[in-house]
């Protein structure tokens, strides 16, 4: 269960980074709302965030590991690969705050709000580094394509949306 949880919640991860990129790059301005392309960024976002909770949470069941409380909350605790463990954990606290800064974009300012958003890119790192040093499938073909194929779409978006800063599109 928790290999699955951290794999879903990879790929919801993935999903809210790269739709944020589509947003940010204005490629789906005119084909979907502002609002629905908000809401769509945020239940992507929340959804990485709940999978990846779980994929923690069920570890306290697994008795291969024998992780304890202190172990899932506490970065770079953990028994097993805890250099790569603890990269998921940030990982997954810097998601969190990123989400925060959803509710409190008014309060923070945009500025603040969008220097925050800088750190998916870290954070998006910090999470493949974590599944491909401790998931016990990384080593799986079909896994490793996945991280590559995925991996590939948001270094592609990222390179668009660095070119693409400032160019007015045509009407």
């Amino acid at each position: 269960m928790s290999r699955g949880a951290g794999l879903v919640g990879y790929l919801l991860l993935w999903a809210a980074t790269a739709w944020g990129l589509v947003v940010s790059t204005k490629v789906a301005k005119g084909l979907v709302s502002a609002p629905f392309a908000t809401s769509l960024h945020q239940f992507l976002s929340l959804s990485a965030l709940a999978f990846a909770g779980f994929h923690a949470l069920v570890l306290l069941g697994d008795h291969y590991i024998n992780f304890n409380l202190a172990n899932i909350i506490y970065p770079f605790a953990a028994s097993y690969r805890p250099g790569w463990v603890g990269l998921g954990q940030l990982g997954f606290y810097l998601i969190a705050a990123l989400i925060l800064s959803f509710y409190t974009r008014k309060s923070i300012g945009p500025r603040t709000w969008r220097a925050m958003h800088y750190l998916t890119f870290l954070t998006y790192g910090m999470v493949v580094v974590h599944g491909l040093t401790t998931g016990t499938d990384a080593s799986a073909l079909p896994v490793q394509a996945m991280y590559l194929g995925t991996g590939a779409v948001i270094v592609f978006l990222t390179y668009y949306r660095l070119f693409t800063i400032g160019q007015k599109r045509p009407s």
